[in-house]
């Protein structure tokens, strides 16, 4: 057995096994969404060779908390379901999903097969750029131009990926990685190139076009979660990367950043899109949840109420994954139209809380911090600053999105979860692995 593990251990060691893995993760961050069926192929050897690996290198993975925290997640989703026997039993279902929350976890594997490398780490955030890219052109079906001259003309559009929502948050996270790497450039570099200035050109443009995307799919939330993850890119690089050249840089940055924001909400789309449903906010909400009407944003407050009866009757453990669709069917007030077209509450802080209670929801929170934190405390070069500062932003963005949508349960979600954490994780986990932990 032992010459057999040594045997499998140098095949994994090997140069062709990891490229084989590496070219796995790429095809992960290109077709998720873009091609389903092609990103299944690369996903499936992405997690055969992975499990490979857990096995051979089993004890090194047994003292890394991300993988205690994944065995958490499966415990607390069979709890949750027991517990929806005893208080729910007509409604419970016959048997746990374990496997909801799993597809959050593809980020150990990911940062695992980066290796730690910036270069391969840049490669795949790239690639996760084409990506988006790729997903706007083939899910548009021929009709891509078409979309974008709605789009330009004041339509909300989607390019047929789920909805609006959905390609408005993969083009924002796309957007904050060329920003933060735009940012990054320009806070590090001394010598300016002309090869350097093509480049940061071309990934400027290729910033103001998915900009573009973001704001014709007029998602409120992704404009919101941007800003404000934008805003914290010049004190977290200065904190960094301090200088007086980069303190000049800094307050240039902020003096930027309000005088953009006035210019991007003069515009026809935002201006529209800001003002819409303004009567809600002006509305007696608190008086009688009749004066909500079923909007956007008055949907989501109605589906919030219809949540707080189940959290506080299962607070701890929740009642399972299909409470979040029971919150809806059982409700006796949504009409009936409502609750049988959605299927979520468009909010995973919701969803989490009454499918799992406190407890899944605290476990979640702290997979969403640990990896941030362990990166920042990485000592080993001052490249990885780039690496630190996108996963403050990052972060900032993934909590603000997910309180108006339910994109921890949904692929698209998922995918830019795994890809960023990926990314970050990777310089932590590789230190983990090889012992050197330099944190």
């Amino acid at each position: 057995m032992q010459a057999f593990e040594a045997k499998l251990k140098e095949v994994i060691d090997s140069s062709f096994f990891s490229n084989s893995m590496y070219i796995c993760v790429l095809g992960y961050a290109l077709f998720k969404v873009a091609s389903r069926y092609t990103s299944d192929i690369f996903q499936t050897f992405l997690i055969l060779g992975s499990l490979i690996v857990l096995v051979i290198y089993r004890k090194k993975f047994s003292h890394e908390k991300t993988f205690w925290l994944f065995a958490a997640t499966l415990l607390i989703q069979f709890i949750s379901w027991i517990n929806s026997l005893y208080q729910i039993p007509s409604l419970a279902m016959s048997s746990p999903n374990l496997s909801v929350l799993d597809d959050l976890f593809m980020f150990i594997f990911i940062a695992f097969w980066l290796k730690g490398s910036q270069r391969k780490t840049i490669f795949f955030l790239f690639s996760f750029i084409i990506g988006v890219i790729l997903s706007l052109y083939l899910r548009s079906e021929g009709d891509f131009l078409n979309h974008l001259i709605r789009g330009v003309n004041g339509q909300r559009v989607d390019f047929h990926i789920t909805n609006a929502q959905h390609t408005s948050l993969i083009s924002g996270a796309a957007c904050l990685y060329l920003i933060t790497y735009l940012s990054f450039n320009w806070y590090n570099s001394k010598v300016y190139s002309k090869s350097y200035f093509l480049l940061n050109l071309a990934i400027l443009f290729l910033f103001l076009f998915l900009f573009l995307i973001v704001v014709i799919t007029q998602s409120r939330q992704v404009w919101l979660a941007l800003f404000l993850a934008i805003s914290t890119l010049p004190l977290t690089l200065y904190l960094y990367r301090k200088s007086r050249s980069n303190l000049f840089k800094t307050s240039c940055f902020y003096l930027l950043i309000p005088m953009f924001l006035i210019i991007f909400s003069q515009t026809s789309i935002i201006k529209n899109r800001l003002n819409a449903e303004h009567e809600i906010i002006n509305s007696e909400l608190f008086e009688s949840r009749k004066n909500i009407p079923i909007s956007s944003i008055g949907l989501r407050i109605h589906f919030l109420a219809e949540s707080l009866p189940w959290i506080q009757r299962n607070t701890l453990l929740g009642t399972g994954e299909e409470t979040r669709i029971l919150v809806i069917q059982q409700s006796t007030v949504l009409p009936e139209g409502i609750r049988e077209e959605f299927k979520h509450l468009h909010n995973s802080n919701a969803e989490t809380l009454v499918s799992y209670g406190i407890i899944g929801f605290v476990i979640l929170y702290i997979l969403f911090f640990y990896p941030v934190i362990k990166n920042c405390q990485l000592r080993e070069s001052q490249n990885l600053d780039l690496f630190k500062v996108l996963g403050i932003a990052f972060l900032i963005y993934w909590l603000i999105v997910n309180n108006f949508e339910s994109y921890f349960y949904m692929t698209s979600g998922q995918w830019v979860f795994n890809v960023f954490f990926g990314a970050i994780y990777t310089f932590y986990l590789t230190d983990k692995i090889s012992g050197k932990e330099n944190n």
